[in-house]
């Protein structure tokens, strides 16, 4: 029988969070949060658009809370390069959201 050793030990905790796309570019995306996340999170983006799962690798790099917006943050996300975008990646797919301007798009309200 194996015994489990402490450096054979791996885990993930993960959890799930709505949030607002509030614009995306080639290099990653500005959302909104109700939750604060730390500087260094790593996550998957995942967005919905036109029935379409588009899923990304993230890192937040910056997190501020919005003035007079309650406990309401804005959030600044890298893409993680791990590996070359494919279909459904939201890094392919903001390249044909906006024909006249491939690399960003905004969210509308």
């Amino acid at each position: 029988m194996t015994t489990l050793q402490k450096a054979d030990a791996l885990g993930v905790l993960t959890r799930e969070l709505s949030v607002r796309v509030i614009n995306c570019s080639l290099s990653g995306c500005l959302i909104e949060s109700r939750v604060c996340l730390e500087i260094g999170t790593v996550g998957s983006l995942r967005v919905f658009v036109n029935g379409h799962e588009l899923v990304d690798p993230m890192q937040v790099v910056r997190c501020h809370r919005i003035e007079g917006g309650g406990a309401r943050y804005h959030i600044g996300a890298r893409f993680l390069w791990i590996a070359a975008p494919e279909e459904g990646s939201l890094r392919v797919a903001v390249r044909y959201l906006l024909p006249d301007s491939p690399a960003q798009f905004t969210a509308t309200r």
